[in-house]
């Protein structure tokens, strides 16, 4: 029973660091999100995801750090001037795996040897940069209203309110 106890609470740990996937920059991974002021309503805003992060949920965090930079700069509007995704693909070398059996079959013994090859794995971490200009009243071009796109897609993840992960 104690052994039990003690897998789900090690496994409940274990699940909610796999689902925090939205967070301020950290230094030790290099992962989460950053904002730079570059003039009075221009931002370069960044968003790393950690290795195997979807592309498609790299960029959506990234339109969500845009949308709360906004909000904190009361502009209900905010256009993307720029998109670059970056893909940097982490490479690990899987090394050759040999194994012995030993087999028995009336008075010999038999040691048999196979061996796997090793093999490259290869997987993906992306990074979004996006530069964003922010509108306190409705621009002539498309737009997305900041508000909206944070209560949307804070639901859609799952995460609470920013002060909530800080």
């Amino acid at each position: 029973m104690k052994k039990r106890i003690g897998f789900l609470v090690w496994f409940s740990v274990l699940l909610t660091g796999c689902l925090q996937v939205y967070y301020p920059f950290n230094s030790y991974d290099q992962t989460g999100f950053g904002d730079i002021r570059l003039t009075e309503s221009t931002f370069r805003i960044t968003f790393k995801g950690k290795v195997d992060t979807p592309k498609e949920v790299v960029e959506e965090l990234a339109l969500l750090r845009a949308a709360e930079v906004a909000l904190e700069q009361e502009g209900p509007w905010f256009v993307v001037l720029n998109t670059e995704i970056l893909d940097e693909p982490i490479y690990k070398r899987n090394p050759e795996k040999i194994s012995t059996e030993m087999k028995r079959s009336d008075s010999t013994l038999t040691r048999i040897q196979t061996a796997e090859p090793g093999y490259l794995e290869i997987r993906h971490q992306y990074h979004a940069i996006l530069m964003i200009s922010i509108h306190k009243t409705k621009p002539d071009q498309a737009a997305f209203v900041a508000e909206y796109l944070v209560d949307s897609i804070r639901k859609k993840y799952g995460i609470k309110t920013k002060s909530a992960v800080d």
